[in-house]
């Protein structure tokens, strides 16, 4: 999986998701107020977020992860539900 964390406005994170087409984007911080003036390569910007993009073989891993976390609390339930059921998963 390759990644990359950015700081931005909202023009700019759609300029990014653009460049990256099927790439999944987290929000990771919001600024306001004075913490949204920052400076860099000595020119000032107006901040909106701070945003990591995703994408890559990474994405296909946790899709498999997801599915088998909730393939375990189905099966939990199941068994909660009637404890007649006979389990998949065992402690």
């Amino acid at each position: 999986m390759v990644g990359s964390k950015a700081v931005g406005d909202k023009a700019e994170t759609l300029e990014q998701m653009k460049t990256f087409p099927g790439a999944r984007m987290n929000g990771i911080s919001l600024y306001g107020g004075p913490d949204r003036m920052a400076k860099g390569r000595h020119t000032s910007m107006n901040i909106q977020h701070q945003i990591e993009l995703s994408f890559g073989i990474g994405d296909e891993k946790m899709r498999r992860y997801s599915e088998l976390l909730r393939s375990m609390f189905a099966e939990q339930l199941a068994w909660i539900r009637a404890r007649s059921h006979v389990r998949k998963i065992a402690e």
